[in-house]
């Protein structure tokens, strides 16, 4: 596949084009597909700095462009309630970036931040729980799979609120 067949498989899928760039714009929080010498590259743009997250370097167009077909089918399956296969810490970063919910919400990597959720592994088990700004843990929760406490996470956060 190459770009001009990528955009029109992301337009039949109703995709929004803030999610992605193909011309090398670099669009805050969507996925950039860029091309120079021998090089294909797609990474996801950081929404706040101009910092590249999960960049893949690849050797042609359809390489590059399948592979971002991939993520963004992915995420926007998910996004759409759709089965998926199961859900990481990685899919749900890229799902909230490009949503635009404050990073400040969230730590998904165990780090203790105030008054967010947090998600942490510990013994093969995920705990997910709240930290109000003193420290302290409320709602916490226990699962086996990264998969069930990312679809946690996503269902708290994505509740209305000030997000």
């Amino acid at each position: 596949m190459n770009r001009v067949e990528l955009k029109k498989k992301l337009e039949e899928l109703g995709l929004s084009p803030s999610y992605y760039s193909f011309d090398g714009e670099r669009k805050p929080a969507s996925y950039v597909l860029t091309h120079s010498l021998n090089e294909w590259r797609v990474f996801l743009m950081d929404e706040h700095t101009d910092k590249r997250h999960d960049e893949r370097i690849f050797n042609s167009e359809e390489e590059a462009c399948n592979y971002m077909y991939e993520i963004l089918k992915r995420m926007d399956d998910f996004l759409k309630n759709r089965k998926v296969a199961p859900i990481d810490r990685i899919l749900l970063k890229r799902i909230l970036d490009a949503l635009k919910i404050k990073p400040s919400y969230y730590s998904l990597d165990g780090s203790f931040q105030p008054n967010c959720i947090i998600l942490s592994n510990s013994n093969e088990k995920w705990i997910v729980f709240y930290m109000d700004g003193k420290g302290g843990r409320h709602n916490e929760k226990i699962f086996y799979t990264e998969d069930e406490a990312c679809r946690y996470i996503w269902e708290y956060l994505k509740k209305p609120s000030d997000n």
